[in-house]
This record gives C-alpha cells, sequence and structure tokens, in this order.
C-alpha cells in the first residue's frame, strides 16, 4: 500500500505543475476534519435512505408477485439488485472511515489522513469494478475524474500531516 501511496505522491506533488498555495493548502488543512465530518454524516443519512427505498422497493415486489401467483399469471419480477446492497455495504464503510478521521485529521495525525486517503482508493475501486456490472463509461469517467481531483487536493496538504515544518500554526484556544 506503501507504494501506492508513494507513487500517487510523486504524481500529484511532484509531477503536476498546477499546485495549491500555502494559504489554499492551510484552509484546506483547517476545513479537512469537517469536511470529513459532513461527508460522513451525510453517507449514512444517504445509507439509511438508500437502505430504507430498497427494502420498501422489496416489500412491494413480493406483493406484487404474491398477487401474480394468486391470480395465476405467473409472472413475477425480481426484487432489487444485490448491487444496492454492495453499494450500501461500501457506502456504511466510507462513512465510518470519514467518521473515524475527523479527530484525527483535527489533530493532524498522519492516521485521518490515511483514512480519508483509503476512502478515495475503496471508491476507485468501485468506480472501477461497478464498470463490469453497468457498462456506463460516463459513469466510470466522472467517477475517475472526481477521484482524482479529490486525491490532487489530498496529496497537496499531505505533508501536513507528516509532522513536518509544513504544518499550520494552532491557534491557542
Amino acid at each position: 500500500m506503501n507504494q501506492i501511496e508513494e507513487k500517487l505522491n510523486d504524481l500529484f506533488t511532484k509531477t503536476v505543475t498546477a499546485k495549491l498555495p500555502d494559504s489554499g493548502k492551510s484552509i484546506l488543512v483547517k476545513a479537512m476534519p469537517w469536511l470529513a465530518l459532513v461527508g460522513g454524516v451525510l453517507s449514512l443519512l444517504g445509507a439509511w435512505g438508500l437502505f430504507q427505498l430498497a427494502t420498501f422497493a422489496n416489500q412491494w415486489t413480493n406483493v406484487a408477485n404474491e398477487l401474480s401467483t394468486s391470480y395465476g399469471y405467473g409472472v413475477t419480477t425480481q426484487n432489487v439488485s444485490w448491487l444496492i446492497w454492495v453499494s450500501l455495504v461500501v457506502i456504511v464503510v466510507e462513512a465510518v472511515m470519514l467518521l473515524a478521521a475527523f479527530s484525527p485529521l483535527k489533530n493532524h495525525k498522519k492516521l485521518g489522513w490515511d483514512l480519508v486517503y483509503w476512502t478515495s482508493l475503496i471508491n476507485v475501486v468501485y468506480a472501477v469494478l461497478y464498470i463490469f456490472v453497468d457498462f456506463n463509461f460516463f459513469s466510470l469517467l466522472f467517477s475517475l475524474l472526481a477521484s482524482a481531483i479529490g486525491l490532487y487536493l489530498l496529496f497537496q496538504i499531505r505533508s501536513y500531516y507528516l509532522g513536518g515544518s509544513a504544518a499550520p500554526k494552532k491557534s491557542g484556544k
């Protein structure tokens, strides 16, 4: 895993010509714990909504199938796809990781940065695997583009979490 991180670090910090200014990095570092917290909470709310919707759809599909069978039509429809349940698990895992990253990010610990980084990698892997289930090139392209932007921003502030001199000064509160 460290090899991937180092290659991505080289790509997003050394190879790329557009770098965030120090003031932008400092703002992003200060906002990062809150972005992770909001992202985690919204992801959990989205997962709960998806769970409720999938459960509701399954219940009504079962009712429709029972009615169809009882009236002798024999036409049945499938329940919600297994992919919805896999997506639900991925969303919950990412949400938990983002929520767990809040405190370490706030304290400028590498663990917080790592959790957000791993969440980004899970997103990339999920997007690539999803293309084999539902061949939607534009969905893959959008997911990879969004992940690249997120990873670019993440690697631009990586040094702030390594304990180096790049870390912003903490206020005296």
